[in-house]
């Protein structure tokens, strides 16, 4: 946090963080690390964190919190950048894990925040990747479709778009009651 917005030829941030990302460390040290580099690099589109960062994502082996942090680390270093590589990376870990850990898992949702990102106000640009989280199941599929139209059209203006999030945001979810009947 201390980095945050602050350029330094040095790089003192990812000298810092990069080797608690490389090496064998307990995943709540890990993640640290990877939040760390995501808000020290917010924004600045830095090829190096990229480079540091999409093996983790790519690595099936890699718990699924830490692959969450992560994703939500790319979506703040690349925002508003539509980084296909990223978010091809980031669709298909959503797709190639089991939907049942994805679905127990809360810190899922990150991922999905972490592809939003890439496309805050970005509008039309988002569409592909719609498309593709329309074909991840279940309700972290919905989440993440929800999640990139509301990144994407984020500050725009867009009244259609704004009154179709609205009336979403006004709908009640149906009683447990009614939805086991």
């Amino acid at each position: 946090v201390l980095n945050c917005g602050v350029r330094n030829e040095c790089d003192p941030a990812l000298a810092l963080l990069s080797e608690y990302v490389e090496q064998k460390h307990p995943n709540n040290i890990k993640m640290g690390a990877l939040l760390g580099l995501g808000l020290a690099y917010a924004g600045t589109k830095k090829e190096e964190v990229l480079e540091l960062l999409m093996p983790v994502v790519a690595d099936l082996d890699t718990p699924l919190e830490v692959v969450a942090i992560t994703s939500l680390a790319l979506g703040l270093v690349f925002t508003g950048s539509c980084h296909d590589d990223i978010s091809q990376a980031l669709m298909t870990a959503l797709m190639e894990r089991p939907q049942e850990s994805l679905q127990k898992e809360s810190l899922t949702r990150f991922i999905c925040v972490g592809v939003g990102l890439l496309y805050l106000g970005r509008q039309q640009e988002v569409e592909l990747t719609l498309e593709l989280a329309k074909a991840v199941p279940g309700a972290v599929g919905e989440y993440c479709v929800l999640t990139l139209e509301t990144c994407a059209y984020a500050g725009t203006g867009n009244v259609l778009k704004v009154q179709k999030l609205m009336a979403m945001a006004g709908e009640h979810a149906p009683k447990e009651e009614e939805a086991e009947a």
